[in-house]
């Protein structure tokens, strides 16, 4: 269930319709993890380029964050290194696995390294896409650590969320770890 409301006015709406469901996380870019199910936190969903989301800026527990997610491409690499360290080391007593996933494009002139992008079909619609250097670039320069992650599977051309299982696996920890601690269902 996703937060996005900057002022949170309907956040009670969203909760109140998770209550129905006996699995449920809440997936948000706002800097609030203060919800009765696990969270992912998107460190980067307003800011893709400019900056993100460090631990000392959310509100709430940060044991109730399931996996924080980083929108990359290839310019904003140096940010997603800084947000790793950051994350890495949060002293709450958990590992919060750090998901990268990547940027697509409908508008080429968004793209500072049109090198490392070509424009096909992703899913259901078509974008720019990272290409094999693009990739080539992401990892080797991100994926140097174990609780490092990448969201969905970027070696198949169609990935659905259903075949990854990533969200499902961080799930049924940080459920296990809510229950621990009685923090939330």
């Amino acid at each position: 269930m996703g937060i996005e409301n900057p002022k949170l006015i309907d956040s009670h709406i969203v909760v109140k319709t998770a209550s129905k469901y006996k699995d449920v996380f809440f997936n948000t870019s706002l800097p609030l993890v203060d919800f009765p199910a696990p969270v992912v936190l998107t460190l980067n969903g307003q800011n893709t380029d400019r900056g993100f989301i460090r631990p000392s800026d959310v509100t709430g527990n940060l044991k109730n964050i399931m996996a924080v997610r980083f929108r990359t491409n290839t310019w904003n690499l140096v940010w997603a290194l800084e947000a790793i360290s950051n994350w890495s080391q949060i002293g709450c007593g958990v590992r919060i696995p750090f998901w990268i996933t990547d940027m697509r494009y409908y508008n080429k002139d968004k793209i500072k390294n049109p090198e490392y992008y070509e424009f096909r079909k992703h899913i259901l619609n078509e974008y720019w896409c990272l290409n094999g250097k693009g990739y080539e670039k992401v990892f080797s320069t991100l994926f140097k650590r174990p609780d490092v992650y990448w969201c969905g599977n970027p070696f198949k051309m169609n990935t659905y969320c259903k075949d990854c299982c990533l969200c499902e696996h961080a799930y049924a920890i940080a459920k296990i770890r809510m229950k621990d601690l009685n923090m939330g269902r």
